[in-house]
């Protein structure tokens, strides 16, 4: 892939840079670096024995020189990556870029309750209780608040936030209004009801009482994680449910929750939290709704989530016909590479990668589905000079023909033959004669 790549500010491809061999180059070299993460957790050897503490940060300290590469020369803007990147940054006890990372990532996926967690985890870890409590508390159950939430870890956390902002060696800090108190009483109140007689439920409570009684609190009180670190299977499968969901949309340009549910998701429950994630991500938007007594929403993706559901879509595309020229050879090596072999025999090596054979089969039966959508394959060389082609999907005349002048501008890259059949497809477009569909 090369170095010029060009992303604009909203971390959308660029136009220019429409090149589907530099957008699976992307997600290979994702696959690459997220090996060396996936090695950096495992507290163990190939051989099964333990990593000395000089092991284990040589390899964070890999993992992190192979993100911050991906970052200046590949993509900024990859959240996933970048909570990989916090991660690896929180465990080498930079807790300063481990935050910045995921406020970025923040700034592209707005509302993923994982940035809340991470963000609250490392300000603790960097001793800023206010900051990390902040954090916390967007995590809370948003109609019943601290008294209606069942998750015991956060009421924890929350709990040891309270206490170590107002009862640090029994002083604390300055509580005039008395908000962190009632905070805390609240916790532990809730955690009396929901886990009762536990070691945990009991430090809080003696921990409230001897903070009322102006004594020191107890000691033990720790933030705990939220979450398990990723290893890619959950976060990438994730992914492919969000992706599923803008290509769709792009091919029907629109559709309801229930549509969606059937046609990919399947679970209500699922359906439903992707598309929250979507709409507060800003790449689905409600673009009208259908009368009844509970109005039904109609989605279609905004202008980042078209270009993602566009890119993706060709790049599928064009893996069913060119399945093994996809990996390098490079690439070829690690185990969840996305090449012909594994799509079309072995569904366990394609979960690292952003879509899996599932995926690729579905959107290949909606290809099959779609009666307004066209073809246009481009043949143009590889970097060993054999003939190759670029097929692309467009799902409407009007897509096909806003494709011109990239296509304008392929063609003075061509020669001979290639160049000239290319020639003829942009003239047949421009005077709506051009039939190629699927």
């Amino acid at each position: 892939m090369s170095k010029d790549t060009k992303f604009d500010s909203r971390g959308k491809i660029s136009k220019s840079w429409f090149n589907l061999r530099k957008v699976r180059d992307l997600n290979f070299k994702y696959l690459e670096i997220k090996e060396l993460y996936k090695k950096a957790i495992n507290p163990r050897k190939k051989t099964g024995e333990y990593k000395t503490v000089v092991e284990i940060k040589e390899d964070w300290e890999k993992a992190k020189e192979a993100y911050v590469d991906y970052f200046k020369n590949y993509y900024e803007y990859d959240t996933d990556a970048l909570e990989e990147a916090s991660d690896i940054y929180s465990n080498l006890g930079d807790f300063k870029n481990a935050i910045k990372c995921i406020e970025t990532a923040q700034k592209r996926q707005k509302g993923n309750p994982s940035h809340y967690i991470r963000l609250g985890i490392n300000y603790s870890k960097d001793k800023k209780w206010k900051k990390a409590l902040d954090e916390f508390l967007e995590l809370v159950n948003k109609e019943e608040g601290i008294s209606g939430e069942e998750n015991e870890r956060l009421l924890l956390n929350i709990a040891t936030c309270c206490i170590k902002i107002i009862g640090h060696r029994g002083i604390g800090e300055p509580d005039r209004k008395g908000e962190r108190l009632e905070i805390l009483e609240k916790v532990a109140k809730r955690l009396e009801e929901i886990k009762p007689d536990t070691r945990d439920t009991t430090s809080v409570s003696t921990s409230l009482e001897n903070i009322k009684k102006n004594q020191a609190p107890l000691s033990d009180h720790k933030v705990k994680n939220l979450t398990k670190a990723k290893t890619g299977d959950a976060s990438r499968l994730t992914s492919e449910l969000r992706l599923g969901v803008l290509i769709y949309l792009h091919m029907y340009e629109g559709a309801t929750p229930y549509i969606i549910r059937d046609a990919w998701l399947g679970s209500k429950t699922v359906c439903d939290d992707i598309l929250n994630q979507l709409e507060k991500g800003e790449y689905i938007e409600k673009i009208l709704e259908l009368p009844g007594k509970e109005p039904t929403p109609v989605y279609g993706n905004t202008e980042l989530g078209e270009s993602y559901g566009m890119q993706f879509l060709n790049t599928i595309f064009n893996l069913e016909f060119y399945g093994e020229k996809v990996a390098s050879s490079e690439i070829k090596k690690t185990s969840d590479i996305v090449n012909n072999s594994s799509l079309r025999q072995n569904k366990e090596n394609s979960s690292g990668a952003i879509f899996t054979e599932k995926l690729v089969d579905k959107v290949m039966d909606w290809l099959a589905e779609n009666d307004k959508g066209y073809q246009l394959s481009i043949e143009i060389e590889d970097e060993e000079g054999n003939p190759f082609h670029e097929f692309y999907f467009f799902k409407n005349q009007q897509k096909l023909e806003e494709f011109v002048p990239e296509l304008k501008i392929k063609v003075k890259k061509l020669s001979g033959k290639a160049a000239k059949d290319l020639e003829l497809k942009i003239k047949a477009i421009e005077g709506k004669t051009y039939c190629n569909k699927l």
